[in-house]
């Protein structure tokens, strides 16, 4: 297959997305006729150089490099709404001139270990596998100041399905927390992403903003630790501006925002 600009601008896409719909290749080029993107995608597949799946004949199909394991229906819809998380940060990063730093969803770079304590009061290990990891530049502000970084986790599942329940959701920030004070995230992200980094703060995204809501609520009656460094959002808010002030923080009543806080 001989390449055309156009088809290699959708390769170096699923290098950093990993998983697309053509919906979302849509959302990252704009305008793109809808067939001939189709058609596109099928050549590239025929050639080797894409797979796809879909969870059933009235969806579209997702597609995927074919060295990645194909995602079983169970985690298809979250792996589709991970990309959109990401499809939108990056491209309102964009938008708004700034840089993007970082948008890594690949395993292998972005999880860790760490130990938290169980109900039963006892430290354990527990390996921790992020949605991905993002980062931005403020262009114009105090070196140092002019840098955020973040980690993404995309809940979309009932309370006692992906999740057994939302305090396990609290365990992971529990996890975050012991991440940042063992100081290992900061070589960690200089290895696999040449990226110093000196904070982070965590991103949890819900199917609703009621879910949302309740898990401020949850996280703040449990105490945890450093609240100011969790943002708590919802689809329907981030899929309409992710960078809007759509950011619940455990720590204050303030809705916070891509564009005023890193």
């Amino acid at each position: 297959m001989n390449l055309l600009p156009k088809h290699e601008r959708y390769l170096d896409a699923f290098q950093t997305f990993l998983f697309l719909k053509p919906e979302h290749l849509r959302q990252l080029f704009g305008r793109l006729n809808e067939r001939t993107l189709r058609w596109d995608l099928m050549k590239l597949m025929n050639a080797g150089y894409l797979s796809r799946t879909r969870n059933n004949k009235d969806e579209e199909y997702t597609y995927y490099p074919p060295h990645i394991r194909e995602k079983s229906p169970l985690t298809l819809q979250h792996t589709n709404e991970i990309t959109w998380a990401q499809v939108l940060f990056h491209t309102g990063a964009g938008q708004r001139g700034f840089p993007v730093l970082a948008c890594e969803r690949r395993p292998s770079r972005i999880e860790f270990a760490a130990s938290v304590r169980n109900d039963e009061g006892a430290l354990k290990p527990r390996q921790c596998v992020p949605d991905f990891f993002s980062g931005i530049k403020h262009v114009g502000r105090p070196e140092g100041r002019d840098e955020g970084y973040f980690f993404w986790e995309i809940t979309i599942s009932k309370p006692g399905q992906h999740w057994k329940k939302e305090n396990d959701i609290i365990q992971k920030c529990e996890m975050y927390n012991a991440y940042f004070e063992s100081g290992d995230f900061a070589d960690r992200l200089q290895k696999e992403l040449r990226l110093e980094v000196g904070n982070f703060r965590v991103v949890i995204t819900f199917p609703t903003e009621l879910r949302a809501r309740n898990f401020v609520a949850l996280f703040r009656k449990k105490g945890v630790a450093y609240p100011g460094r969790f943002w708590v959002t919802w689809q329907d808010a981030y899929r309409a501006d992710m960078y809007g002030p759509i950011f619940l923080s455990p720590k204050d009543d303030v809705l916070h925002s891509f564009n005023h806080t890193v």
